[in-house]
């Protein structure tokens, strides 16, 4: 037997639980500075536009930063007021997206992997529960959280504003 199709092979064990967990971790640290939109990122559209500018060239991909740009854009306008959790099926999205639902399936595990959205998942884990109150303080509500790709938005927006910044003060200095 091959080394790589080997079911108790290191590479098989638990494949792809670790990097969700950092994933998760990223993107919670993230969501923790949420402070909703600012002048650096003032609308969802900005957001979606600097998302698919800068991540479809990264290992995400540009289908997976589609499947972002629709679940930025199926969250009502009221939740981004509050708390910016998802509640959507894979059905309902890959319809929304024009995609298969496993490839909205790979594209969300894909967007967890890299901290780019939380997921958090609610009794029997699921994350589409529908009573709205929290059980225990402290617990968050079931969903998909999109609160850490607008924190991600911003922060490349600043990373670019930097950039161009840190390429004028070189071309003065040229000159």
């Amino acid at each position: 037997m091959r080394p790589e199709n080997d079911p108790n092979g290191p590479a098989r064990k638990h494949r792809g639980i670790a990097q969700r967990e950092e994933g998760q971790r990223r993107a919670l640290a993230r969501a923790a500075d949420w402070r909703g939109f600012t002048e650096t990122m003032p609308s969802v559209e900005l957001a979606t536009r600097e998302l698919t500018s800068r991540l479809a060239a990264t290992r995400l991909g540009r289908a997976a930063c589609e499947t972002l740009v629709v679940l930025l854009h199926a969250l009502p306008r009221h939740r981004w007021a509050t708390l910016p959790v998802l509640r959507i099926t894979n059905g309902t999205l890959a319809a929304m997206a024009g995609r298969h639902e496993r490839s909205v399936q790979h594209h969300l595990a894909r967007l967890h992997e890299e901290g780019v959205i939380a997921v958090n998942y609610g009794r029997g884990n699921t994350r589409l529960r529908f009573d709205l109150s929290v059980d225990k303080p402290g617990e968050t509500e079931p969903g998909i959280d999109l609160r850490p790709a607008i924190v991600y938005a911003q922060e490349l927006a600043l990373l670019r504003r930097q950039l161009v910044e840190a390429k004028q003060v070189f071309l003065a200095e040229r000159e």
